[in-house]
């Protein structure tokens, strides 16, 4: 049982008892939301394509329009004149882009020096405290042993001491 559409092609789903196909709709449902994307997509592109196009076409007729400018204000429009003074605007155009280039990589590359120094710092301030925490280390460690020597010391200097005593004593008994 086919019906016909109002644009007088066939229908393109069969009738069920109760209704139509749903599986059927919904696919096609699905299969004309992809082509919908898809026409989006290329929609997209084609206005970005627009877009760019439109920016170079306004940056390439700059120099036209000053030059049109240009031999318009020249009383006696000699081409030759026109020719040398669009040259000019041109080279002056020129000039202001390397300028303007240079400028910007001269900021990249100072920007790359100071990240490069910070790191540096960042890198030689982690290795003094490293240094500046060993000397402190080593120093107490020195101070304790020279306070354990100068112990040893004293307590060896007690001990000659006392031993000069007795043998001093001994001595003197032996000699009386």
């Amino acid at each position: 049982m086919t019906q016909q559409w109002s644009d007088g092609g066939a229908q393109r789903f069969s009738d069920r008892i109760g209704g139509y196909d749903h599986g059927a709709v919904d696919q096609e449902f699905a299969r004309l939301r992809a082509e919908l994307d898809g026409i989006r997509a290329e929609r997209a592109a084609a206005l970005e394509r627009i877009r760019s196009t439109t920016e170079e076409l306004e940056r390439v007729r700059a120099p036209l329009r000053e030059y049109d400018r240009l031999h318009a204000t020249n009383p006696a429009r000699d081409p030759l004149t026109c020719f040398v003074r669009h040259l000019v605007y041109a080279a002056m155009c020129e000039a202001r882009s390397i300028r303007e280039n240079a400028v910007v990589r001269a900021r990249a590359i100072a920007e790359k020096g100071e990240r490069a120094v910070f790191e540096r710092h960042a890198d030689l301030t982690a290795r003094h405290r490293q240094a500046v925490l060993r000397l402190t280390t080593a120093a107490e460690q020195a101070r304790r042993m020279v306070n354990a020597t100068v112990r040893d010391f004293a307590h060896l200097l007690d001990e000659l001491v006392e031993g000069r005593d007795s043998l001093e004593s001994w001595i003197e008994r032996a000699q009386r």
